[in-house]
């Protein structure tokens, strides 16, 4: 059985850089910063068979502090950055759910509010709402 935990990046500090949720290089503020070390706390001890992490800073920072706790390296992938809606990401994402159901273990995946809710119903268990620094276990049969 495959189980996929969606983590979503904790709180970025966009009004530090005056810049839509869009750009890469938004930070974690503090808030979001503790929020990955509780992420880090909870999920230490899950054994995971793959990681993939959208390339954006905020999802890497929410990932950092989990990452000695790893014994797989990170896939960094441009296909979970965040996106307005619209068919060319879904395609794109649609490759990527294939990808999910052909694992047999569990995976993290790290990104953002609408991959997260594209994601999930893609396999058919939606969160329609997925909170900053919250993450979500998917069991896939």
């Amino acid at each position: 059985m495959t189980a996929v935990y969606f983590l979503r990046h904790g709180e970025a500090a966009y009004e530090l850089e005056k810049v839509s949720g869009e750009f890469p290089g938004v930070p974690l503020n503090e808030r979001g910063l503790s929020q990955s070390k509780l992420v880090a706390e909870a999920l230490k001890e899950v054994d995971f068979s793959e990681v993939y992490c959208s390339d954006m800073r905020r999802t890497k920072d929410t990932l950092g502090p989990l990452l000695p706790f790893l014994r797989v390296p990170v896939h960094y992938d441009s296909r979970l950055r965040e996106f307005d809606d619209d068919k060319d990401n879904a395609s794109i994402l649609d490759c990527f759910v294939e990808h999910l159901l052909a694992i047999d273990d569990n995976v993290l995946v790290v990104s953002h509010f609408n991959v997260i809710r594209y994601l999930s119903l893609r396999l058919n268990a939606p969160i329609r709402n997925p909170v900053c620094g919250g993450w979500y276990r998917i069991n896939i049969p």
